[in-house]
């Protein structure tokens, strides 16, 4: 079907396999890739059926609308939405890895590189867009520059029942004191220097891995 041949569309697309292998960057919000590809594991759009052959069998293989996540919502419409939040969250990748690589304890990773492997990371920050397909050696160029990072995931329902305890309303200066603690607590014992707070689902969330 149509809708069949956009979503292998979208699984074959160039940024897939740039999420593939940008994912293992310590510093990469991985959740959101997660959250990606879980979407096109729900999304079913069912095969091409004539009437004779509603007339025999009611159910066309194993396509239920009244069992789908969001049967309101067209196939159509769900892979265009998912379309906008793959280019999205790309846009989204590149620039949180334009802005890691020019941190200062990053560029003392830089410096550390081999020259070649340099070269793809200057090409990379002054075009500010990655070729296709992906050069290995860029993907482990960055991955070196960025493994003195540490990624630490925040979640949001943690984050509101701390500095909301019950759902209480709080004044500004203890949503202050709330939130400096909160985020004291998660940085305890590591360099602060060096650690990327990032926002994640509840649902996907990974933990945070020092390298």
């Amino acid at each position: 079907t149509k809708q069949d041949k956009k979503k292998a569309e979208l699984l074959g697309d160039y940024r897939m396999n740039h999420f593939n292998q940008l994912a293992g960057i310590s510093s990469i919000n991985r959740s959101q890739l997660l959250e990606i590809q879980e979407e096109f594991g729900q999304l079913k759009t069912g095969e091409t059926i004539t009437a004779a052959d509603l007339e025999t069998n009611a159910t066309c293989g194993e396509f239920f609308p009244a069992m789908e996540r969001s049967p309101e919502i067209s196939a159509e419409q769900r892979l265009a939405n998912l379309a906008q939040k793959l280019d999205q969250t790309y846009q989204t990748w590149l620039s949180a890895l334009l802005n890691d690589l020019q941190d200062p304890v990053v560029e003392e990773h830089l410096d550390l590189l081999k020259t070649a492997d340099r070269k793809f990371v200057d090409t990379f920050r002054s075009e500010k867009s990655l070729p296709d397909p992906l050069p290995s050696k860029l993907v482990m160029a960055l991955q070196q520059a960025l493994s003195g990072l540490t990624r630490v995931p925040i979640l949001p329902a943690k984050l509101f029942s701390t500095i909301f305890p019950g759902g209480a309303p709080a004044t500004v200066d203890e949503v202050k004191e709330r939130f400096t603690q909160f985020t004291d607590d998660l940085i305890k014992g590591q360099d602060r220097s060096k650690v990327r707070l990032v926002l994640e689902s509840d649902s996907s969330a990974i933990q945070p891995r020092n390298r």
